[in-house]
């Protein structure tokens, strides 16, 4: 995020927004603190204006090659062992691309899912998961993040999936308007702390209905 992206971001917060922030990130500076919002979508409760055709883009799935490019390039924010770690997962990359230059791009897995460090991703497998969601910055205010969730929800129910479910932090008031905006309902939330190098894990009862939690890879 540059300083124009930054500052567009914090004169959109409340003072509440902006305080509760300060406060997890302080937290997070003292000890690992993670509080994550647990949300699901299907395409009936999705927002129509999203279900139509985005023009002037051409989307699909990236191969494998055009990921590790990704990756190559930091403009997009994303590292080598990430993609390493998402193509061993059998994850997709859906993407809006623009005469060669990808867009934007969210990614989709049938599996355990992808958190960062050795924390994976629990959830009934008849959803599929959409994680690490990313648009360039020249072109952002298109929408293009909401119109990535739609496409790949669309191709994956068509496929019999009954719908997407997605995790955000807490504190990453964007992404929770942009579910908002989109039709995203929360069911439940996941509270992670590490002391003293062990995970405490702890998932609200919302999360049964979808079978969510979370859990610590061994090294």
């Amino acid at each position: 995020m540059d300083a124009k992206d930054a500052y567009r971001y914090f004169v959109t917060l409340t003072l509440g927004q902006f305080l509760f922030k300060c406060l997890i990130w302080t937290a997070q500076r003292l000890i690992y603190f993670k509080i994550y919002r647990i949300t699901i979508l299907r395409l009936a409760d999705a927002d129509p204006a999203y279900l139509a055709e985005v023009t002037g883009f051409t989307s699909g799935y990236l191969n494998r090659e055009s990921c590790r490019k990704l990756a190559k390039d930091r403009t997009y924010d994303i590292s080598e062992s990430f993609v390493d770690r998402a193509l061993a997962n059998g994850d997709k990359c859906y993407a809006f691309t623009q005469d060669g230059v990808v867009a934007s791009f969210g990614w989709y897995s049938d599996k355990p899912g992808i958190l960062p460090g050795p924390l994976q991703f629990h959830y009934d497998i008849a959803y599929i998961y959409r994680y690490g969601g990313f648009t360039l910055p020249r072109f952002r205010g298109r929408r293009l993040h909401a119109f990535n969730h739609v496409a790949g929800l669309k191709d994956y129910e068509e496929r019999g999936y009954k719908g997407m479910i997605s995790i955000v932090e807490l504190q990453n008031y964007n992404s929770r308007r942009s579910d908002d905006r989109l039709g995203f309902t929360t069911f439940g939330t996941i509270f992670v702390i590490r002391l003293f190098g062990r995970y405490f894990i702890r998932a609200s009862k919302g999360c049964e209905k979808h079978s969510c939690t979370m859990t610590v890879l061994e090294s």
